[in-house]
């Protein structure tokens, strides 16, 4: 899935990719639904696994690709950081649903297996609302033109955000110093 997602993403760009996986999980997974509703069906769940795990290993690249080149230059580290917290804390939503609803409201499990496609299918429509992907590269060079001269990338009054700029702030006024320094010192030394 990883090796396809590289000519995909070539081939299209990775907005297109990321919705296109979406989708294919959207089927793959309403077509489970309704397949594999008798035992005598089971053996089809080799078929889809198979799909599943090419688009799970398609997934991971073209999630990365497409965060990775939008995000402003100087904001990486907040912004991944961002990422892994949600992927940390919303990840196990969609399988304690499924998990309480099979387990305690005695739902059948194919009925919970469609409602996981609908977590997909919000994906998708949550990135249709960005018009394309070379305009968000775009916007993101444009925010960096606008603020990264500055060489402080964000502005925060208070945590720890703050206290990073206010640090990244200090550690470069302390360069600037021992540059005067050391220049001060050399023309001292040539008298």
């Amino acid at each position: 899935g990883a090796l396809a997602s590289k000519y995909v993403n070539k081939r299209f760009d990775p907005l297109r990719s990321y919705q296109l996986y979406n989708v294919i999980f959207v089927i793959t997974t309403l077509l489970a639904v309704g397949l594999l509703k008798s035992e005598q069906m089971w053996f089809m769940i080799y078929p889809f696994s198979a799909i599943w795990g090419f688009f799970f290993g398609f997934k991971g690249p073209v999630d990365i690709t497409i965060y990775t080149t939008i995000i402003p230059h100087g904001r990486e580290s907040e912004l991944m950081g961002i990422k892994a917290l949600c992927i940390g804390a919303l990840t196990w939503a969609p399988t304690l649903l499924i998990t309480l609803l099979n387990e305690y409201s005695g739902v059948e499990m194919n009925y919970c297996l469609a409602l996981l496609s609908l977590f997909f299918f919000i994906a998708v429509l949550v990135s249709l609302r960005i018009e394309s992907y070379k305009k968000a590269m775009m916007h993101a060079k444009k925010y960096d033109r606008e603020h990264h001269h500055t060489g402080i990338h964000t502005v925060a009054s208070s945590g720890s955000l703050g206290t990073l700029t206010t640090l990244h702030t200090a550690m470069r006024n302390v360069q600037e110093n021992q540059n005067t320094i050391d220049s001060s010192l050399l023309v001292e030394g040539t008298k």
